[in-house]
């Protein structure tokens, strides 16, 4: 004869299952909780690290002003934007960019270097690539603008840049940025999953 405690030590299948499963999509959810926290974490951390090289840059760049020149200075470069249609099959992302910068906006080599953090050289030689392979202007129709300071960081690529702020800041879906950005549905979805890897360190 089975004792009273006996008796009530083994619960039936069918009482067990539904607790089984609600332990395994707690821990799920709990995973997937901890995954997104990591994320943003990860995220806001390059962007810290992105504004104190561009403050560190700013501040040497413009030493001899004085400080009410400086902030206007700054908030001017913060709002260098481009349309999302300046993009083309054409010539590249960076190509595209330039274009935009010194045939919309006629900046100078010097301005649009100092504006993507890249080399006044390769500035010129990045339009001058881009002008031979596409003569014509770019498409500024698109009222979807983008910041130049998420190329300026230079933590990803030009490409990989501008896919994740319209994806994870715009919310658009991969698809139609593949048709902003003229490219290959794949290739955008490979780019998009690549920068998530950087941006938590696992390349």
């Amino acid at each position: 004869m089975h004792e009273k405690g006996e008796e009530n030590s083994e619960i039936p299948d069918k009482n067990r299952a539904p607790a089984i499963y609600e332990s395994k999509n707690a821990l799920k959810s709990n995973f997937e909780e901890k995954i997104s926290a990591e994320l943003k974490s990860v995220i806001q951390e390059k962007a810290e690290e992105a504004i104190r090289e561009f403050i560190k840059k700013s501040v040497k760049k413009y030493k001899e002003l004085p400080p009410e020149k400086i902030i206007s200075a700054l908030s001017k470069e913060e709002k260098e934007e481009f349309p999302s249609s300046i993009f083309s099959e054409k010539i590249s992302s960076l190509e595209a960019i330039t274009k935009y910068f010194a045939e919309e906006k006629k900046y100078s080599y010097k301005k649009i270097s100092q504006i993507l953090n890249r080399d006044e050289r390769t500035i010129w030689t990045t339009y001058k690539r881009a002008s031979r392979k596409m003569p014509e202007r770019v498409d500024t129709s698109s009222t979807i603008l983008i910041p130049a300071a998420i190329i300026a960081s230079r933590k990803l690529s030009v490409l990989e840049s501008i896919v994740h702020f319209l994806h994870a800041e715009k919310k658009l879906p991969l698809s139609r940025i593949s048709l902003m950005l003229h490219r290959n549905q794949r290739t955008i979805w490979t780019v998009e999953s690549r920068t998530k890897k950087k941006l938590l360190g696992n390349e």
